[in-house]
Formats: structure tokens, sequence, C-alpha cells
């Protein structure tokens, strides 16, 4: 997940102190953020599995996920993470050096609408994961496409067009891949008083 702006604001989080100020700061700002992630992912997936976490961002998810006893290894285009034990392996984007279904799950916490070619990292990410859990920002008509870009937009600090796509369009791709829909839900929420939709699938083999 994109975090480049918080990494100036709130680099160096652990050299705060358990008790620092700027660490109690990041907490509060990140938790709505990862605890709901956390919700979502972890019923799909095993402690003794290690998951890959594509897009790490500013490494709160990871961050959680480890502090709840899961092993976590994350892969990033840059290391924007806060935390000092959530380091991202650095690739180019677009291949990965890992083997064919070297992890149980991989996990693309809304990422892919940020990607310069989103269906490119989910193929390479099924490659090496046998499971994928994908969250990603959604939409179903022109005006919720505009409110989600909105929020997006703001919360990111990233004011240039995301690829977003609908939840018939990642059916179709999901589809052409010859991989499995085992699970989908769609929802919307509020962030900051701003309007957003989403949605989570599961894509197996």
């Amino acid at each position: 997940m994109p975090a480049g702006w918080l990494v100036n604001i709130f680099k160096g989080l652990e050299d705060a102190g358990r008790d620092g100020g700027k660490k109690r700061l990041t907490e509060w700002f990140l938790k709505k953020k990862y605890t709901k992630m956390f919700e979502l992912v972890t019923p799909y997936v095993k402690k003794d599995e290690v998951i890959l976490d594509v897009g790490v961002g500013d490494g709160s998810v990871a961050m959680f996920l480890k502090r709840n006893g899961y092993e976590v290894t994350g892969i990033d285009v840059v290391d924007h993470s806060l935390y000092k034990n959530v380091r991202p392996i650095i690739y180019n984007g677009k291949d990965m050096t890992f083997k064919d279904n070297q992890f149980e799950t991989g996990i693309i916490l809304s990422v892919l609408h940020h990607c310069s070619d989103g269906i490119r990292v989910l193929q390479e990410t099924k490659r090496v994961a046998k499971r994928v859990i994908v969250v990603e920002d959604t939409y179903r008509n022109w005006l919720e496409k505009v409110l989600v870009s909105v929020r997006d937009s703001v919360c990111n600090f990233e004011f240039y067009p995301h690829h977003y796509r609908t939840v018939g369009e990642w059916k179709r791709i999901i589809n052409k891949n010859g991989w499995k829909l085992i699970t989908l839900k769609e929802w919307s929420s509020l962030a900051y008083g701003l309007y957003g939709r989403q949605c989570l699938m599961v894509v197996d083999s």
C-alpha cells in the first residue's frame, strides 16, 4: 500500500520508543487500516504458512500479522516501511524471483489499482503462491468511481489516475487466467468522512 508521505512524517517509528508520542500517534493513525485488513485476511490463512505480502507499503499490516504469530515475507518496488522488523524484498514490479507455488498464500491489499500493470502483478503473485487474497478498491457506477478516486487520492496524497476495475472486470480476468474465485465480498465504507467501495477476492487454482 502506498505510503511515501507517511514515511516522511513518521519515519523511525520504532526508534521513538515503546511509549514515544510518535509511535502512539502513528499507531492511532494506522490502527483502523491494519486491524480491518487483519480481519479480512486471517480467515483464509493458517499460522504455519508463510504469507507473501505484495506491496508492503508502510508495513503496518505485515507488522500486525507478525505481532499475532504469522510469518510474513514482504515484497515491494521500494522500501517505505515504518517498521525495522518489516523490510520488503525490492523487485522491479514485474518479475518475482520466487519459485512456482513457493508460498501457500499471497496477499495484495489495496495495491493493484496503483500498479502500471496490476494484472501482471496478480499473475506473478498467483504463480508463486497457491492462493491469493486480494483487497481492491472498486466501483459500480460512475459516481462511485469518482468518490473512490477522491478518497484514494486524498488519503494517499497521490493525485493521478488510478486503475480501478469493477468486480465484473475482475471476474473476467480471473476466468481468463483459468483460476477459481472461491470467495467474493463487496462493501462500502467511510474513511475520514470519505466514501469508498472495496471488494475481497480469494483466488485459487
